[in-house]
């Protein structure tokens, strides 16, 4: 039995074809739908709808890890400067270390969004997908988002440096954790 090929990782800044926002609205739908989170599916399909013109602000970019024609793994974010929602939680966190990443915002990457396939997980695909995103960044600092009940999710960005700095309630009463490294 021939193994599979390695996942074919590509980084985009500025535009994507339609056919990768619909690969990546599938994932994140599988992905966020799915418990701990449960999410509605149709309002995580809008990432089609508004993807495009979030990656094309200044700082942005996307990966995407593919294989055989299936998504395997997508990462997305772009700088704090060009994102006024992350400044204003950043803010709302009330603590003096989520102040701190708002004094130089172009110093700070945000990781929007991060999601693996199901039948892809554990096998490095999230953390390909995010060397990838953050490899070449001129940022020094990164900061994100994660739902407290992920307890997986607050295990593997732990195992890669990130530490909480604030909490907040978002909408629907989730308490989302604020991470940064």
């Amino acid at each position: 039995m021939t193994p599979p090929s390695p996942p074919d990782v590509a980084l985009r800044s500025g535009t994507a074809d339609a056919s990768v926002w619909d690969a990546v609205a599938r994932l994140y739908v599988e992905a966020f739908a799915a418990p701990p989170y449960g999410e509605e599916p149709g309002l995580l399909g809008e990432i089609a709808l508004w993807g495009p013109a979030f990656l094309a602000t200044p700082g942005a970019a996307l990966v995407t890890a593919m294989q055989d024609g299936d998504t395997l793994g997508f990462a997305l974010g772009r700088t704090l400067a060009s994102d006024p929602g992350w400044q204003r939680l950043l803010a709302r966190c009330g603590t003096a270390e989520a102040t701190a990443l708002t004094g130089d915002p172009h110093d700070v990457f945000v990781i929007q969004e991060l999601a693996t396939a199901a039948a892809a997980r554990r096998r490095g695909i999230a953390r390909l997908c995010l060397a990838r995103l953050l490899g070449a960044r001129p940022e020094s600092r990164v900061v994100l988002g994660v739902y407290e009940q992920a307890v997986q999710a607050h295990r593997f960005y732990a195992a890669l440096g990130y530490t909480a700095v604030g909490a907040v309630t978002i909408e629907g009463g989730h308490r989302l954790d604020v991470l940064a490294r």
